[in-house]
């Protein structure tokens, strides 16, 4: 028998904000020629903390300044376990970055689609790992990549990104919402993570491309973990682990 599930106004306006977005959560692999690259960067109290693009690139540098000044970033970062005591803009030596070899990023792909799935959008931007002061690297993960999901709802974030990017979130309404109680399903007050879980399999199951689908599992662990979703097993199905 088929339950009806239904999600919070906060797990469904997140949902369509990610979808109604012309950017998406990525990741990249920086080559050689990068890592060694002057980059136009968002430092955080000194530490570089988003890649923009070369420093000798104008429309990359003016990203990087406009990042840099906006309110709702600067939040992000404290959110994120930034002090944010000091936010600015500059050149960053990619010698001096301690590269992972797999990078959170942020990338384009059309407006309507819930998840690119894909390495052919655009890249517009790569998040650097938080350097101190979080307690495991699962943990760490989860920061960078909600920092990413964030800059791709976010209207004045994402407009800085892409200067076509739709009217998504104005940095209020996800917070209002998300102090919002479920709504009751099946004679339950509480909307459960395990029945969260089933919703987004049976939410997922309507996207027909295999690499989109998989996409969309991944981000929404990582959203789950950093919004206190908690689940006994990982949103991710083990059959596309693989």
């Amino acid at each position: 028998m088929t339950t009806d599930i239904t999600l919070t106004p906060y797990q469904t306006e997140l949902a369509r904000l990610l979808a109604k977005s012309t950017l998406t959560p990525a990741t990249y692999q920086p080559t050689e020629e990068i890592k060694t690259a002057h980059h136009a960067a968002v430092f955080v109290d000194g530490q570089p903390v988003i890649l923009c693009g070369l420093s000798d690139d104008k429309e990359s540098v003016d990203m990087a300044k406009a990042l840099a000044g906006n309110p709702d970033m600067k939040r992000a970062f404290r959110a994120c376990g930034y002090a944010a005591k000091e936010v600015g803009h500059g050149s960053c030596a990619g010698k001096l970055i301690q590269w992972k070899g797999t990078e959170a990023a942020i990338s384009s792909k059309p407006s309507g689609q819930v998840e690119h799935g894909g390495s052919t959008g655009d890249l517009h931007a790569i998040v650097l790992d938080h350097p101190r002061g979080l307690l495991d690297s699962r943990a760490k993960a989860s920061k960078t990549e909600a920092m990413t999901v964030f800059m791709c709802i976010n209207t004045s974030v994402a407009r800085c990104l892409d200067k076509n990017a739709p009217e998504l979130d104005n940095g209020e309404r996800l917070a209002i919402l998300s102090r919002q109680p479920s709504e009751k399903i099946v004679g339950r007050e509480n909307l459960s993570a395990m029945d969260f879980v089933k919703a987004a399999r049976t939410y997922a199951a309507s996207i027909p491309i295999p690499e989109s689908r998989n996409s969309f599992f991944q981000h929404l662990d990582v959203v789950c973990r950093q919004f206190g979703i908690t689940t006994k097993e990982k949103v991710l199905p083990a059959e596309m682990e693989r």
